[in-house]
């Protein structure tokens, strides 16, 4: 008999705020200068998720966009990137698993947030989604069920040996604000294993495809199928 393993989805589709380099900079400063945290366990290219799906939804479409969004430090927490992580515990060491930190709903940027995350979760609709509930404003379709706007920033085995609380009052202490420059939605479908971005397959004007032309073809099917068809 046969054993089915864990089903793998093949597409989905991600609404980000993209961290200023400057803001990026002044945090990988701190950590590497407070703590001495080696670049390897500092997350790069610093975005906070708006929106994460795994179906295609009728008229959203990949875009970058520039804006500029400030996020006030008072009200940030740092938090264990694992379930239950939002709060200290025993059984969570957070030298193991990756550390970000979250705006509170009381931090200055959540309005422009939730701005941007209601244009997309509005688009969702039963035959996208299926039986799933649909996302609101603090509650995720797909994923954790639960939205907590947050940017990973720690990789594991980072050797921060401060608890988040301690962390946390230093941080906020040399770091005044965090900026967001860019507002930025991809779409990727999982072929052979490997993400692959739809701008990779279908480049800008003037721009050199980076897959070959036959993969082109392949995933042009997938990504340009009816919904109903490529709906996994």
């Amino acid at each position: 008999m046969t054993t089915l393993g864990p089903r793998t989805h093949k597409y989905e589709i991600n609404a980000m705020l993209r961290v200023c380099k400057e803001s990026e900079d002044r945090i990988r400063t701190f950590f590497s200068e407070s703590y001495g945290v080696k670049l390897n366990r500092l997350q790069s290219g610093l975005h906070l998720t708006v929106y994460h799906g795994r179906r295609p939804l009728p008229g959203l479409h990949e875009e970058a966009r520039p804006l500029h969004i400030a996020a006030n430090i008072d009200e940030t927490r740092f938090m264990v990137l694992a379930p239950g992580g939002e709060n200290p515990r025993e059984e969570i060491d957070p030298r193991a698993h990756s550390v970000g930190i979250r705006l509170t709903r009381r931090n200055a940027a959540i309005p422009a947030i939730q701005e941007l995350r209601e244009r997309i979760y509005r688009l969702e609709t039963r035959i996208d989604i299926g039986c799933r509930k649909p996302s609101t404003a603090w509650t995720n379709c797909f994923g954790s069920r639960n939205y907590q706007p947050h940017i990973q920033i720690l990789r594991p085995w980072h050797k921060v040996d401060a608890t988040l609380t301690e962390l946390g009052l230093l941080f906020r202490t040399q770091i005044d604000r965090i900026e967001f420059d860019l507002f930025q939605v991809e779409e990727r479908h999982r072929l052979d294993g490997k993400w692959i971005s739809r701008s990779r397959i279908v480049p800008q004007r003037g721009s050199t495809p980076v897959i070959s032309s036959e993969e082109a073809v392949r995933l042009r099917k997938l990504f340009y199928a009816p919904p109903y068809q490529r709906r996994r």
